[in-house]
């Protein structure tokens, strides 16, 4: 039987509010014996009695298998068995009319610069930010920072600080390429690194895989991250393979710089250079947050995929994330190519002149390409979440002044820009190697400034383009976020309902199930999640958090 049918069945049941005998004996009048069988019993409890047992749901276990009514029943962090169950328990939940899965797993997170750039002691005291509710309430229980070069380049130093708050999700780790060469070698980078730096940079990253960092991530379309050369990535890449560590890459030309050279031409360049670091060093690849630009060829999307699953039928482990909206979001400095760029803005050179008629030149060149209505500026002065024309009109500027405003400063604002062909993203989405990621972090409440993807991808991804346009089945959508991305990065003991396995889990409503969020309001949270637990403990009761937080700070294992 088709997973797609199984949706279709599933929705149908939820609408009526079926019982289970009701679901068993609909099920078998439409001939789909396998769905209307309990899950099998799995694992044992010879007392009778759990933690947490949860009822009359139909679950979603985290594998290919058809979903079924079954009840889990846990004790601790564990599950302990699913199937029929009988017993008692401490807390019963009544799943009836909801689909329970495993907890998703955001592989593309960045709390972690939201955390080193802010007050940490206001983060304390913000329980919106440190359960980090925004994603907990999409059913978000695990998530993986480090991404795109950027982070703590002490992995001891974070876990230390989640530890203190504690943080409300799961986390695991990337040391950040881009910053530990900044830390290496200071404001003056190198290009191609000597032998002597590069064996000092290759033994700092065998430090934080010691530490039990996953992997190391790259932003090669950011400062420093673009001096990289392919060498040297490969060489830092040998050093992930002693650990069994993964390479996952921002990779180069990926952002509204693309839209000023050559875009997807360059986009599918960067694609191979991942896949043959991938190749040479011996690693696994992750691709981060793919896309194609617009404009985009019809036959884009599908030499994205087809790029990818010629490396994966060579035998390289690629795999990429992706989040289900047409913009994206950071420093708007990288409006600009790189040359003009640090980390996190523009290079002090080109403040004045002459830099500063060649930096306007640049932005103007790339504003015929991404005109300055599609860019909308957040956190500059005092104004709302605005355009760059509207923000230029209002100033009394040229598009192109008011960026020179914005960037020759020590403090950047940033942007989203809409540059993400809505097709190429529908075409890219349903494939079974392509994982989901929000590309934000933990944010406090009432953040009017941000992108509507911190508080939405989960739930929209689900909602809209599984469950409403039919993009993919439900349960393709709910595998990309739990089990194949924890097999992929090595999250031993999650991304399955299972006995032995963690007690990370999200209770859903389907009917209810959608993200609210927008440009203009980001900060609303989805609604449809009822339950979520996290190792056992629930964070989220009948839709309302309850001030626990058990999130935990991993080491690869």
């Amino acid at each position: 039987m088709e997973d797609r049918d199984t949706d279709r069945i599933l929705n149908t049941l939820v609408t009526v509010k079926t019982t289970r005998r009701e679901f068993l004996k609909t099920a078998g009048m439409l001939g789909i014996g396998c769905l209307a069988a309990p899950l099998l019993s799995c694992g044992s409890n010879s007392d009778g009695r759990y933690d947490t047992l949860i009822r009359n749901g139909t679950v979603y276990d985290g594998t290919p298998a058809a979903p079924g009514m079954a009840d889990v029943g846990i004790i601790g962090d564990k599950i302990v068995a699913v199937g029929n169950l009988s017993g008692s328990a401490g807390r019963i939940i009544d799943a009836r009319n909801c689909i329970v899965t495993p907890g998703f797993i955001d592989v593309h997170d960045h709390s972690d610069t939201f955390f080193s750039s802010a007050d940490r002691e206001l983060a304390r005291n913000l329980p919106t930010w440190s359960g980090n509710h925004a994603a907990l309430i999409q059913g978000v229980t695990t998530v993986i920072s480090g991404n795109c070069g950027y982070g703590f380049t002490d992995m001891n130093e974070y876990y230390t600080f989640l530890d203190s708050l504690p943080f409300g999700s799961n986390t695991y780790y990337l040391t950040p390429h881009g910053y530990l060469r900044n830390a290496l070698f200071g404001s003056n980078q190198p290009g191609e690194l000597t032998s002597a730096q590069l064996e000092l940079f290759k033994a700092k990253v065998a430090e934080e895989m010691e530490k039990g960092a996953l992997g190391m991530s790259t932003g090669l379309a950011y400062a420093p991250g673009y001096l990289a050369t392919k060498r040297e990535l490969i060489e830092l890449a040998r050093v992930l393979r002693r650990y069994g560590g993964i390479y996952v890459s921002h990779v180069r030309h990926d952002g509204p710089e693309a839209v000023y050279s050559q875009g997807n031409k360059d986009l599918m360049e960067g694609f191979q250079e991942a896949i043959d670091v991938g190749r040479q060093a011996g690693v696994p690849v992750q691709i981060s947050h793919i896309k194609g630009f617009i404009p985009c060829d019809a036959d884009v999307p599908g030499q994205i995929l087809q790029t990818i699953a010629d490396a994966r039928q060579e035998g390289i482990d690629v795999t990429a994330d992706q989040y289900p909206y047409t913009s994206g979001a950071t420093v708007i400095s990288v409006l600009v190519p790189s040359k003009f760029r640090t980390a996190t803005g523009i290079k002090s050179d080109y403040w004045i002149e002459p830099g500063r008629t060649e930096l306007k030149q640049a932005i103007e060149y790339t504003l015929r390409f991404l005109s300055a209505d599609k860019v909308r500026v957040v956190g500059y002065k005092d104004y709302p979440s605005m355009t760059m024309r509207q923000i230029a009109e209002t100033e009394g500027l040229s598009p192109a002044d008011l960026f020179l405003e914005m960037v020759c400063t020590a403090e950047v604002p940033s942007g989203i820009f809409f540059f993400i062909d809505e097709t190429a993203m529908e075409k890219l989405m349903p494939s079974e190697f392509i994982f989901t990621g929000a590309d934000s972090g933990a944010v406090p409440e009432q953040n009017q400034q941000g992108h509507p993807r911190g508080t939405g991808t989960f739930a929209r991804k689900l909602r809209v383009y599984a469950m409403d346009r039919g993009l993919m089945s439900l349960q393709r959508a709910i595998l990309s976020m739990t089990s194949r991305p924890a097999e992929k990065f090595g999250l031993s003991g999650r991304g399955r309902i299972a006995a032995g396995y963690f007690a990370d889990i999200a209770v859903i409503d389907p009917v209810q199930l959608r993200d609210l969020s927008t440009y203009d309001q980001p900060s609303l949270y989805a609604q449809g999640v009822q339950h979520v637990l996290v190792n056992g403990i629930p964070e989220v009761e009948n839709g309302e958090f309850t001030g626990l937080r058990n999130g935990r700070a991993i080491r690869r294992s």
